[in-house]
């Protein structure tokens, strides 16, 4: 099937280059590692014979292959549409065939798994004007599985698909709403959905205030069916009706914008609510409920030119509920948060920040005896400054204090506070308008005591810089993104750009226990980080060149070797190799091609 399906894709992409074509879509994707590997083709061609009548051919093949455990699996489609369009009607006819191939040594005693699939359909739609639109149709499926337990036996099932759809929409002054709705159900022999969705929407906008909102409703109902082997005089497989499953969710969303003539303050309202029931009509036990539900309540005030002030009241719940296993879950988070940034010189600024917020798990069908709250408060400090326009250097102090409490006693020896502080120094510094030096450090430490006496204090330290070396032709200044050295004269780019960057970066944690008035530390780990990157463009063509090294208490080699070539506008080809390993001697190669056809 695989040689097949490459032979008639071959073969029809020289037959339609004789066409004149509307649009001509060609990709290709292949990925090859150590465990996994795919292959993808796809072809979109569509040709506009008349001005309202429209021929589409869509071909898809795929393969994908897990060494692991011999696994296969093979998937081939053709689909070919016609489109007749007319002022109030237009015409839909669709056909197909699909084929899907699987096989694992999982399975030694079954035959691999083989379904082939055709269908023949037709569509109406009915447009009286660019906002409103009814759509009735249907097709016809016959498909076809070879029987799993006995060679040369086929499985049939034939049925159909009927679905219907509307949308509308309207305006009236500075208000839009609309409305979607969609029914389709599906049956074959042994396998049969039905499905329904209602959606609707409204926006009003004004220049100082907008509202929007939106509401969904699905209701899903699947037949399960499982295939089992029927012993006689010699075994057969036969699909049997196990179970009706049930799937029935509602959303909403609202969003709500006030923004102050004088753009001085800003309040924003966002709410998401959704919940959604599965139930089975015989096994009940699997009956579950969902509920999350979501409220954000912004302010944005420009307190003065040079001072703004930001803030945020949260608060979500989430429900998890099963009918028969009585472990419900109840989840909430609430939470508040500010910052204060005051800009004391041009591009300089200092940065304050608190948030606290509480989270708490309750399990009300276990007694309570797992509920857990969590609160966390933390505190943030920062400072950006510009030393001579060339230097940015900032710094950012960080405090936290989590409570982690368990209400039952069966529990509460993992009661503890944990304090963490926290400093992250970074200093950039740009050399001409083609280089910089970046250098970025980070020292952590953290603290858990915990409430009952019995258990030890501990302590976690972390320790990490990284300096880099970085060359860019373009020049660095006008691609940095950073304000201020945007603003200093610099070099105009011509095209062909390359840059290089050179890095090296280590990073060390410590975990120690009490032992009275001082820490043990009773294990450690190092590592250390180089690596090397090239980026050139030439033209239409990309390439990038990245080995990096890790070493210390574990060790790693990596080699990123990319190439991407622009054959059009809007066509691209694209290739990776990434050798990874811990060894020189078993690295995993991995390999990806992309092709990306317009034309």
């Amino acid at each position: 099937m695989k040689l097949n399906s490459s032979f008639f894709l071959i073969c029809f992409s020289l037959f339609a280059s004789l066409l004149a074509a509307q649009n001509k879509e060609l990709e290709f994707f292949f990925s090859d590692t150590q465990n996994v590997r795919s292959t993808q083709n796809a072809l979109n061609y569509q040709i506009l014979y008349s001005p309202r009548s429209l021929i589409g051919i869509k071909v898809n093949t795929g393969t994908d292959e897990r060494l692991t455990f011999a696994q296969r699996s093979r998937q081939a489609s053709l689909q070919m549409d016609w489109q007749l369009g007319g002022r109030l009607f237009s015409h839909f006819i669709n056909t197909g065939y699909e084929y899907f191939y699987d096989s694992s040594s999982l399975e030694q005693e079954l035959s691999p798994y083989r379904n082939k699939t055709a269908f023949l359909g037709y569509d109406l739609e009915f447009s009286p004007m660019d906002s409103l639109a009814l759509n009735l149709g249907g097709s016809a499926i016959i498909r076809r599985e070879e029987d799993r337990y006995t060679a040369d036996r086929l499985l049939k099932s034939d049925g159909y698909r009927m679905q219907g759809s509307m949308r509308a929409a309207s305006g009236w002054g500075d208000a839009q709403f609309g409305i979607r709705a969609h029914v389709e159900s599906k049956e074959l022999d042994w396998e049969a959905y039905r499905r329904t969705n209602i959606s609707a929407w409204t926006d009003y906008e004004t220049y100082q205030f907008q509202w929007q909102q939106s509401f969904n409703w699905d209701y899903n109902e699947d037949d399960l069916y499982v295939l089992e082997m029927r012993h006689g005089d010699r075994p057969e497989g036969n699909y049997r009706f196990s179970d009706m499953q049930k799937r029935n969710s509602i959303g909403y969303n609202s969003f709500m914008e006030y923004r102050h003539p004088s753009d001085y303050v800003r309040i924003t309202f966002a709410d998401i609510f959704w919940r959604r029931y599965l139930s089975m009509q015989e096994n009940a036990p699997r009956n579950n409920t969902d509920l999350i539900n979501q409220t954000n309540l912004d302010l944005d005030v420009q307190l003065h030119p040079r001072l703004s002030l930001n803030s945020r009241a949260m608060y979500h719940y989430s429900l998890k509920d099963f009918s028969y296993l009585g472990n419900t879950r109840h989840t909430s988070l609430r939470g508040l948060s500010a910052r204060l940034g005051w800009e004391y010189l041009p591009y300089d600024s200092l940065l304050v920040q608190y948030s606290i917020d509480l989270q708490r798990s309750l399990y009300p069908e276990e007694d309570h005896k797992w509920d857990n709250d969590l609160r966390t408060s933390s505190l943030s400090f920062g400072v950006v400054h510009y030393w001579k326009q060339r230097m940015r250097l900032s710094t950012w102090i960080n405090w936290s204090l989590k409570d982690d409490v368990y209400i039952d006693g069966i529990l509460s020896s993992n009661n503890k506070h944990i304090n963490s502080i926290s400093l992250m120094p970074d200093c950039r510094i740009l050399i001409g308008d083609r280089l910089s030096f970046n250098q970025y450090y980070k020292l952590r430490a953290e603290y858990t005591d915990y409430m009952y006496e019995g258990r030890n204090r501990s302590f976690y330290r972390h320790l990490g810089y990284r300096y880099s070396l970085t060359f860019d032709s373009f020049p660095l200044a006008a691609r940095s993104g950073n304000p201020v050295w945007m603003l200093l004269p610099y070099r105009q780019g011509y095209g062909n750009a390359i840059s290089m960057e050179l890095s090296f970066g280590y990073e060390q944690n410590d975990y120690a226990d009490s032992m009275g008035e001082y820490y043990l530390i009773n294990s450690k780990n190092k590592r250390y980080s180089s690596g090397f990157q090239i980026k050139h463009d030439i033209d239409s063509l990309y390439y990038i060149v990245e080995p990096k090294y890790f070493w210390g208490t574990w060790q790693e080699y990596s080699l990123l070797l990319g190439l991407a070539w622009q054959l059009n506008p809007q066509s691209l080809l694209e290739f990776s190799l990434n050798p990874i390993g811990e060894s020189l001697n078993s690295l995993e190669w991995r390999s990806s091609i992309n092709l990306s056809l317009r034309y």
